[in-house]
């Protein structure tokens, strides 16, 4: 008898218990860009429209950054909890886009001519290169993200990413600093 009310009591905490851990909702939180949330397809829209670009290379660029969410590879490595406030260590892979942007930027110095009509640099033809080298990115690189999480309200929040996990996520970030 003592034996079954303990089994009904620990399914009813179990039950109960509703609020996620913090690795719950930073393992949300990366499920949501490589299914392209909603909430993930706004925040690229609002970004890429601030760009200087035509509205091709806009769809372009999001269509490149797109592929870099979806294929976007994560192993949560630890969790750390003091008080009201968790760190998350993910290991994510993304594309290096970071890589091709370093050998597009060498190619553009050592091919000036091909990209200047008159004297006037031709900025369309730049940057139709410029996305052309991200696209065709295959290489791969790890890094090491930390996600910040504040508990309040019962649950879980991700504290507004840093610009450095933001260039990670993005393959953009200076590795060579």
């Amino acid at each position: 008898m003592k034996k079954t009310i303990l089994i009904i009591l620990t399914l009813f905490f179990i039950g109960c218990s509703n609020a996620k851990t913090a690795l719950e909702i930073t393992d949300e939180y990366f499920k949501k860009y490589q299914s392209l949330n909603n909430s993930i397809l706004n925040n690229l829209n609002d970004m890429v429209n601030l760009l200087e670009l035509t509205e091709d290379q806009k769809k372009e660029y999001e269509t490149i950054l797109k592929k870099q969410y979806q294929n976007l590879e994560y192993q949560i490595m630890e969790e750390y909890y003091k008080n009201d406030l968790a760190i998350v260590t993910v290991k994510i892979q993304v594309y290096d886009y970071y890589q091709a942007t370093i050998e597009f930027n060498e190619y553009y110095q050592n091919n000036l001519e091909e990209f200047y009509i008159n004297g006037e640099k031709d900025v369309i033809k730049y940057n139709d290169n410029r996305l052309k080298a991200l696209a065709n990115q295959t290489n791969r690189i790890n890094h090491l993200i930390e996600i910040e999480l504040e508990y309040k309200e019962n649950n879980w929040h991700i504290k507004q990413p840093t610009k450095e996990n933001l260039e990670k996520l993005h393959g953009i970030y200076d590795y060579n600093r």
